[in-house]
């Protein structure tokens, strides 16, 4: 049987220039957005020249997967500058995703899980990394990690009424209507209670919707005419509103026109 033959290393590097830029080859006016990891072996003088050492921020807003892992991370450092609990929860999650993605862990991550364990090297682990983590709970507190899922399902509502509201025109009380609807039909959904639409938009009003729209990641969002359609076939179609240009075969119309 024939071995297909893999890509040479000279190929892959190529492809990783191209999608960053490689700022050794192209020179272009553009900040830094994250540090990517280096890549394992052993390579040639010219090879290490084509191995992008960084991601722009052009091209970490342009769309694909690397947008919902900036946005993510830059929503983890909202969170943990306002959210005292939960940040060593933002914190080493940070740390998880940018690890998992191939990038250089936010320095803001880094700081806050280097300190705990500095404090319990120091203490030689004579106390529990929880307290340094600041993870241990103390009686008639929330347990943290009920505290956090219940963060991110706040979260996770009210950037669906915000993608709503941007690509499709919803008002926020639509948007928070559909939203409410959808996760009515999921209620194991994060392992917590659904909430009403009046509690979405509220939230929404209250605390999402600045920190959306001031997030770099988000600014132009851009999606393909089938993500589009399959988010909205995401809800169920007796929650569209009855109102022209509105309604799910309206919009269905617009994406195929």
């Amino acid at each position: 049987m024939k071995e297909t033959a893999k890509p040479s290393i000279d190929t892959r590097h190529e492809n990783l220039a191209k999608k960053y830029e490689n700022p050794i080859e192209k020179r272009q006016n553009d900040k830094i957005a994250y540090t990517l990891h280096p890549p394992e072996g052993e390579f040639t003088q010219d090879e290490i020249r084509k191995i992008p050492a960084y991601a722009t921020e052009r091209i970490m807003s342009m769309g694909n997967n690397d947008l919902e892992i900036s946005f993510d991370l830059e929503l983890l450092k909202t969170d943990f500058e306002k959210e005292r609990r939960r940040k060593p929860i933002c914190a080493i999650e940070a740390l998880l995703i940018a690890h998992k993605a191939g990038l250089y862990p936010p320095m803001w991550a880094l700081n806050y899980i280097s300190e705990a364990f500095r404090k319990w090297y120091e203490k030689k682990g004579s106390v529990s990394l929880d307290r340094f983590f600041g993870v241990d709970t103390y009686k008639g507190e929330t347990p943290i990690f009920k505290t956090d899922m219940l963060e991110k399902r706040n979260e996770s509502v009210c950037l669906t009424v915000f993608v709503l509201k941007t690509l499709f025109g919803f008002s926020i009380e639509d948007a928070s209507y559909l939203t409410a609807r959808r996760l009515k039909g999921s209620p194991n959904w994060f392992a917590v209670k659904s909430i009403t639409e009046d509690t979405i938009a509220d939230i929404y009003k209250k605390k999402y919707s600045k920190i959306y729209n001031k997030a770099k990641s988000l600014k132009g969002i851009q999606w393909s005419q089938k993500k589009k359609l399959d988010f909205l076939l995401s809800f169920p179609k007796d929650a569209f509103p009855v109102k022209k240009g509105k309604t799910l075969n309206d919009l269905k119309g617009k994406l195929k026109a």
